[in-house]
Order: C-alpha cells, then structure tokens, then sequence
C-alpha cells in the first residue's frame, strides 16, 4: 500500500490553490508596501547653511544711566568635518553693522538665550549675546559683552561638561 495512494482524511482538492492565492496575496501586499514606503523616502541632502540669528539687547552706559541698544546677528557657517568626524564652523558677529570674525571653532555651534545654554543658565553677567561650540564634553563660548562705556567687547572662552569630580566649567574669557 502506498502512503500517498489516497487523500488524507478532511482534504479536498480546493485546499491547494487557497494556499496558493494566500501567498501570491501576501507578496503583494508586501511588495505593495515596499513600494509605498520607497516612494516617500526622500535621500538625504548635503548642503552647507549658514544659519543667522538676531538679537537686539540694551545695557545700562555706566557714567549716565542710559540704555545703549545694540543691534546683534551672529553667523555660523558649518564647515567640513576633521578625519576624526569633528564638525567645525566659522563664527562671525554683526554688532550696530560692524562685522568682524570670531575664528573657527570645533563641535557644532549655536545661538544661546537668557534661558538656554551648556550649562542651562543662560547669558552671563554682562553678556549680550553668545553662541557655544561644543563637541565631546568641550567647547568655546564666543560672546558680546556689554563694557563700562555702554561699548562692547567681543570675548571667547571655555566650556567643561560636568565630571564626577568637578562641575560643568564656563570661564576663562579673553578679548578677542
């Protein structure tokens, strides 16, 4: 007697082609949304911005009491990345129409606020305006700080992250 002589018990010869239309269906709905989905990817774009921002702030002139009102715009010009994957940008500053070059600096650089820097306190004591490059634990603060005759100073210093053994560091400011 053979084995495949009669039909198991409960099969019926419709039972191959269900399964048969069951798997074409599958691969289409996949193919389908294989389809759909590379259809809306979009490939990345490499381009270089640069990314200007605007500030104004008033600061007290020292011998009269009035407020001196500068008009800030910092721009950051992202630059290629070193061998090691350091991103670096060129930063220059526009105070009142007078521009000048900040340098070139590693990480990647932004604007910071009243409320928002590294270190989460904002602008320094007597800072206008800064932008902060930071990459892997450090970095450089550039900013406009106001001086004692309602002038200006455009000053650059360090940044730390905080360690286990000292907390995060901001200092070390120098005219540029």
């Amino acid at each position: 007697m053979r084995w495949y002589s009669t039909p198991p018990k409960g099969y019926n010869g419709n039972m191959t082609k269900n399964i048969a239309i069951g798997i074409l269906v599958l691969i289409v709905v996949v193919f389908g949304a294989y389809a759909f989905m590379t259809s809306r990817a979009v490939a990345p774009v490499t381009t270089t911005e640069t990314a200007t921002t605007t500030t104004t702030a008033s600061v007290p002139a020292a011998p009269a009491g009035k407020l001196v009102s500068h008009d800030i715009r910092w721009t950051i010009a992202p630059l290629a990345e070193d061998a090691t994957g350091m991103p670096h940008a060129r930063v220059s500053v526009t105070v009142d129409g007078k521009t000048r070059v900040a340098g070139t600096y590693a990480g990647t650089c932004k604007e910071i606020r009243v409320s928002g820097s590294l270190d989460g306190k904002g602008l320094l004591a007597g800072e206008l305006s800064a932008v902060q490059c930071y990459w892997a634990g450090s970095g450089d603060e550039i900013g406009v700080f106001a001086n004692e005759d309602g002038g200006y100073d455009l000053m650059a210093g360090e940044l730390g992250e905080p360690t286990a053994e000292a907390p995060a560091f901001r200092g070390n400011f120098k005219v540029l």
